[in-house]
């Protein structure tokens, strides 16, 4: 199957069934750390969607076509807040009633990839060029600015070649992970994990990839990784657990100076295997994630979540795609993207936005827009939900 909504989905599930990624030797005490962690059988379901209302929802919206298709948002308050297409940048102070551009000089041929505000005045943007095809991965390239005075100016603290970022997380202003691939070679093509790490201690921002890579390569198997880490949640301040794109789930608890495989998981039904775009931890110390595809034989949402019991649950919808899922509090998921509807004789994407309550055995349309493409982006603030989506459109959801 091939999956078409995130490029860099498509190269891992291709790296890692037929290339090589170089990395330290495995050891014998990292042989000793997988044989000691337990294979998670993930129990699989089919989800349905439901009309059934389970709360009220007030959503206000708002659309201009001049600000293009709208793919990140980020809020350090209920009143300030940021979001941005691929090449333009804009805010809010007053809760989102009005929305100025805000001057960003991009690279040629770069995007904006992410972006992340802490308060009114520090934020952080990632800024990325992806190479146009495999043999040139050297122009991969990844900018990552600050600002300290709400985006009037910008300063870069890092950039690299080879690199293709897949997540830039925070869990305040100082305390920070940037995910990411990266390439080393073409013949054969090889990459591995590319991780950095900000935190109090450092000041700064640490390539933390080594000691990462030196742990998930397994050297009786060719060199062939046994995983790229995609996603990463903070815990605490010093702990977080990162998730491969084969899903084996690992943790630090020094910054990443050090890794430890907790779980690794396998789906007991031969379901549509999906990435991860979205992965957290609950207010019970749980893990869930979720993933999406969107291929010929039809698109699917699959959202993952750790028991009580410490086993897992695989619930799994069929025609629909989100491209993120945020955790409410137990149980209750929020979610953003698109379902295709049939129209003139034609399939048309329509933007949706769904809610479960019960961990994804059902989901609840709360939001449906024929002239909206795409959902592309969601957020938590205090008890609202933002989204944005394709030509301008933002959401406001009291929830």
């Amino acid at each position: 199957m091939k999956i078409v909504n995130f490029l860099w989905l498509g190269l891992f599930f291709f790296g890692l069934l037929s290339l090589s990624c170089s990395g330290p030797n495995t050891n014998a005490t990292s042989v000793n750390k997988f044989n000691q962690v337990r294979t998670q059988q993930v129990l699989k379901k089919l989800s349905r969607l439901t009309t059934e209302k389970t709360f009220s929802v007030t959503i206000t919206s708002a659309k201009s076509k001049k600000m293009g298709n709208l793919e990140h948002i980020s809020f350090s308050d209920i009143n300030y807040g940021w979001c941005a297409s691929k090449d333009k940048l804009f805010k809010t102070g007053d809760s989102g009633e009005t929305w100025q551009e805000v001057t960003l000089n991009i690279p040629k041929g770069a995007f904006i990839s992410s972006l992340f505000f802490n308060t009114s005045k520090s934020g952080w943007i990632l800024l990325q060029k992806i190479a146009p095809t495999i043999s040139d991965y050297k122009e991969n390239h990844i900018w990552l600015l600050k600002t300290n005075d709400g985006a009037q100016s910008w300063n870069m603290v890092f950039e690299c070649d080879s690199v293709k970022a897949t997540q830039l997380s925070f869990m305040n202003e100082s305390n920070g992970w940037l995910m990411g691939i990266k390439y080393i070679g073409i013949a054969p093509l090889r990459f591995m994990s590319f991780i950095l790490r900000l935190n109090d201690e450092s000041k700064s921002w640490v390539d933390v990839s080594k000691e990462f890579n030196g742990l998930v390569e397994d050297s009786t198997n060719g060199g062939v990784t046994n995983g790229l880490a995609i996603r990463v949640v903070q815990k605490f301040n010093d702990t977080a657990i990162v998730i491969t794109n084969n899903r084996v789930i690992y943790e630090t608890s020094d910054n990443g100076k050090s890794w430890q495989p907790v779980t690794i998981l396998e789906d007991s039904e031969p379901f549509v295997r999906v990435g991860v775009h979205s992965f957290g931890v609950t207010e019970k110390n749980h893990i869930w994630f979720a993933g999406a595809a969107d291929a010929i034989e039809g698109r699917q949402i699959t959202l993952y979540t750790e028991q009580l019991n410490k086993t897992w649950e695989g619930n799994e919808l069929e025609g629909i795609f989100l491209y993120t899922v945020k955790h409410i509090s137990d149980g209750k998921f929020i979610g953003c993207g698109f379902t295709k509807v049939r129209e003139d004789n034609e399939w048309r994407k329509k933007g949706i936005i769904l809610y479960t309550s019960n961990s994804g055995q059902t989901w609840t349309p709360i939001y449906q827009n024929n002239s909206v493409n795409n959902i592309n982006n969601i957020i938590l603030i205090e008890n609202v939900a933002w989204a944005v989506g394709d030509e301008g459109a933002i959401f406001r959801l009291n929830l």
